[in-house]
């Protein structure tokens, strides 16, 4: 049976055609199996199983029927030939000179095939160097300029380095630096960018943040290479799942300044991931989208090493296992001490609403928040990413926040911060004009304005020291605070006591004080009813006062009154006999029309009936005569 997929290209056959799947136990003893074996893989390869040369025994591989782990060594050569052809065609390259197949740069695109095989920026530098050097080198500054403006067409058009990277500086940096720059100063040189790596030095800039030509991982990306993976069927499956216009799919298209992404090869990468850490379960889709980045930039194996440092920077592989309890567990610690630095009040709402995860939205760092970034503004954090770890994405998250204090402040239950995490939590750095083409008819995220306010941010490293001490703290008021309620309650016991006695006598008072009560209140229910009694009274009184005086104006205004109606009354009849005045004297204007219309009529009449009987009278001559 063979693993090969039409829909992601010619990949090796890894079983032989009579071969059957792998069941769950078998998959269950190789992951123990490869759980031990792998712990103790170190950055050089040094396991012994991964180390042996290849051409020391080229032709010894074979795989053991229903095996799904890896090539074991054969004594016999014919079974390798057979069952592991298909899959060393793909890597023939490896017999003749293997490690120069993979170049620290990316393949030129289409456009500059026809070129220098050696990209831009490295021939600007070295056209520097020979011009400094003293060589005779015609228009050496016509090329020079040529060059730069290569590289500021390979710059993505949407990025902010596209119109501020001044070329002249980093070929002195690298230059100086016999081309492997400090950190330091390809941070100040990013900083000047607007906080991007240019596109054309994306990738020697990934490599040296993270340390990428460092170790010797090559080698051991060859091994893994032809080594055997029991996932490749479900990282198959994963690859060709992703939807149309999905933000894999964006980033795998590829542009004029990055190259386009094959499904062969991020499968080889992930392939080879995959066997290089079995000591987690890995979610195949969570890694898809920063493979894909490094593939845009990268070779396969430059992009498997610097997949490999960048998931051991800051433990930041957890982030991509199927359980990322601990991992989103510290990120929301870390969460949470800036907010206690940066804007205690949300940090004590937080707390208050007993708000322990912020799952979703650390989903999102995953894929450099692609699903509400475009492509460039997500390769823009994802350099941040290489350059500072998960520490700048945990900024970006308190930023949001805090940017959010006004609704947050607002939350009185945890249903209610759920349903404010699941709206739009990033619109308040939208801008305020949609752009075409963008999501759902949103406003694109101001990246720079939220990128500003992450590293404004006055927070300090998170130290889990200082959680414990804050701890120990509050353990030692919480102590001091029970010690303080139990002195309280021994004092409350002594005021019962003397509550007690003081009852007894309260109530002996109590009962004179409810015989003088009774009697008091009789009286006042005597004197109640007698100043009711006056009330009533006197208002009788003043209510015959006020008839007395108002009767002669009352009837004047009734007077008065009908008066009006009267006059109102008469103006309606005169209006309406004008208008019967006006109808009778139109109808007989129009009768009269009538009457002047029947007489023309008559007079028509007469006249056509005279024409008549002469006619007759002359048709009847005609008719006689012809007779």
């Amino acid at each position: 049976m063979s693993i090969s997929d039409g829909s992601l290209g010619s990949k090796p056959q890894l079983r032989a055609e009579n071969e059957s799947e792998p069941t769950d136990f078998q998959i269950g003893e190789f992951r123990a199996e490869t759980a031990n074996s792998m712990k103790d893989v170190d950055l050089d390869g040094s396991v012994p199983a991964l180390t042996t040369p290849l051409d020391a025994n080229k032709n010894a591989f074979s795989y053991v029927e229903g095996s799904i782990v890896r090539p074991v060594v054969s004594n016999t050569s014919v079974s390798s030939e057979t069952s592991g052809a298909s899959f060393k065609s793909r890597f023939s390259w490896l017999q003749s000179d293997a490690t120069n197949a993979f170049k620290k740069t990316p393949s030129p695109p289409a456009s500059d095939v026809s070129g220098s095989p050696e990209q831009p920026f490295q021939q600007l530098c070295g056209l520097v160097k020979k011009s400094r050097s003293g060589e005779q080198i015609a228009d050496f500054e016509e090329k020079i300029l040529a060059l730069q403006s290569k590289l500021t067409q390979r710059t993505e058009k949407d990025s902010p380095a596209a119109k501020c990277v001044d070329w002249n500086n980093w070929v002195e940096v690298f230059i100086n630096d016999d081309g492997a720059p400090s950190t330091e100063t390809l941070s100040q040189l990013i900083n000047e960018c607007n906080d991007v790596i240019p596109s054309p030095l994306r990738a020697v800039c990934w490599e040296l943040f993270l340390n990428v030509q460092k170790n010797e991982l090559l080698t051991l990306y060859i091994t893994l290479a032809l080594q055997r993976n029991s996932l490749d069927v479900e990282l198959r499956r994963t690859i060709r799942s992703q939807p149309f216009r999905s933000p894999v799919e964006l980033l795998r298209q590829g542009n004029a300044s990055r190259l386009r992404v094959s499904n062969d090869s991020l499968l080889s990468v992930l392939h080879a991931f995959t066997l290089f850490d079995t000591t987690v379960e890995y979610a195949f889709d969570k890694l898809l989208w920063i493979t894909t980045a490094f593939l845009c930039y990268l070779p396969e194996a430059n992009s498997f090493r610097a997949l490999v440092c960048l998931l051991r920077k800051n433990v930041m592989s957890e982030l991509f296992t199927v359980d990322t309890t601990s991992i989103q567990s510290t990120l929301f610690m870390q969460v949470m001490q800036g907010l206690e630095d940066a804007c205690p009040e949300l940090a004590i709402i937080l707390s208050r609403l007993c708000v322990t995860s912020l799952e979703k939205h650390f989903d999102c760092y995953c894929s450099c928040f692609s699903a509400i970034l475009s492509v460039t503004d997500s390769l823009r954090l994802f350099d941040l990413l290489c350059i500072h770890g998960l520490p700048f994405f945990v900024r970006l998250t308190i930023a949001v926040l805090i940017k959010n204090a006004e609704r947050i402040l607002q939350v009185k239950t945890i249903e209610q911060f759920k349903k404010f995490m699941n709206s739009d939590i990033y619109g308040v750095y939208r801008t305020s004009s949609p752009t075409r083409y963008s999501f759902y008819g949103r406003s694109p995220v101001s990246i720079d304005e939220w990128i500003q306010d992450a590293l404004a941010l006055q927070i300090e490293p998170f130290n889990p020291e200082r959680r414990n001490i804050i701890y120990d703290t509050l353990r030692a008021k919480r102590e001091q605070l029970e010690k303080t309620i139990a002195t309280l309650r021994t004092e409350i016991d002594k005021f019962t006591t003397d509550t007690t006695e003081a009852a007894v006598s309260t109530k002996q008072l109590q009962g004179e004080h409810d015989s003088l009560a009774s009697q008091l209140e009789e009286k006042e229910m005597e004197h109640t009813s007698m100043d009711e009694e006056t009330a009533a009274l006197q208002t009788e009184l003043d209510e015959l006062k006020a008839k007395f005086e108002e009767r002669p104006a009352e009837l004047r205004r009734k007077y008065a009154e009908e008066l009006e109606i009267m006059k109102g009354r008469n103006e309606k009849f005169s209006e309406q006999n004008d208008l019967l005045k006006e109808q009778i004297d139109y109808l007989t204007s129009e009768l009269d029309k009538t009457q002047a219309a029947h007489n023309e009529l008559k007079e028509r009449y007469d006249s056509i009936t005279k024409k008549w009987e002469d006619l007759s009278k002359m048709f009847g001559n005609e008719a006689r005569t012809s007779q």
